[in-house]
């Protein structure tokens, strides 16, 4: 995922393009998962019981 000279924006992956982060906005919870070279999704490792939002869950996600 490029974001060419836009390094402000939220990004749910790491710079270097080897992990993906999903947020469950909802119900506190984020999963990391490592990108294959083929384009496959692993998950390595899950973030549970983060503060959530009334009704509208979590605000955004960035990774670094």
């Amino acid at each position: 995922m490029n974001t060419a000279g836009n390094r402000s924006a939220p990004r749910p992956v790491t710079e270097d393009e080897k992990f993906v982060y999903a947020q469950n906005a909802v119900s506190g919870i984020v999963d990391g998962f490592r990108v294959e070279a083929d384009g496959a999704l692993i998950e390595v490792t899950t973030a549970e019981g983060l503060p959530t939002f009334d009704e509208s869950g979590m605000e955004g996600i960035a990774a670094v």
